[in-house]
């Protein structure tokens, strides 16, 4: 297994992970997390599939709308996610519809901050496995309380392989000009670096 990048989460937010993977285990539940931060590019690329190029332009436009000018260049000059080929009945390839994978923009997803992770359990092969049973995820969500982190398990939409640190959305906490103001004095502090 690739090492997980802790680094890259909140301090006080990947203590509590490392805690919540501890403390499962002692329930006799092996989860493993499998993604932490995410990039502004990677999240746009995410919100984009599925996606109408006018539904794109639309997002682009309300972002400068907004005041949000440097992550309404995020979204613009994000990737397209890349089409999946399959096979039709007869052996064709075919492109398969790609699926919206997310509601959130770019800065907006507790992703983008280092204050959301997702997980997976390991088998009794060391295989990850999503895990299905109501009855674990519920073990884990209850554990994720304990700790005081927010279980996607009980949120709406359901997320059940998901917790964050905060119980509120990036766009409750935050108003769009301060996700934005954030994020490009983050990128000017990198530049000056």
């Amino acid at each position: 297994m690739k090492k997980f990048p802790w680094f890259e989460l909140k301090t006080e937010f990947s203590i509590r992970c490392m805690s919540l993977i501890n403390l499962c285990q002692g329930k006799g539940l092996v989860i493993e997390p499998s993604l932490g931060f995410r990039s502004l590019q990677d999240q746009a690329t995410l919100w984009k599939s599925g996606r109408s190029m006018d539904s794109i332009e639309d997002a682009i436009d309300h972002l400068k709308t907004v005041k949000c000018d440097y992550l309404a260049l995020i979204l613009e000059k994000s990737q397209l996610p890349k089409i999946i080929k399959k096979q039709d009945d007869e052996g064709n390839e075919i492109d398969e519809e790609p699926k919206i994978l997310t509601d959130y923009l770019p800065g907006f997803s507790w992703h983008n901050w280092g204050e959301a992770m997702n997980f997976h359990f390991l088998d009794y092969l060391n295989r990850p496995r999503l895990p299905t049973d109501p009855f674990q995820l519920d073990v884990i969500a209850q554990a994720a309380k304990e700790l005081k982190l927010t279980p996607g398990y009980y949120m709406q939409p359901e997320q059940p392989y998901h917790v964050q640190f905060s119980g509120l959305n990036v766009g409750e906490t935050y108003s769009p000009k301060h996700v934005n103001d954030h994020f490009e004095a983050k990128l000017k502090k990198q530049s000056i670096l």
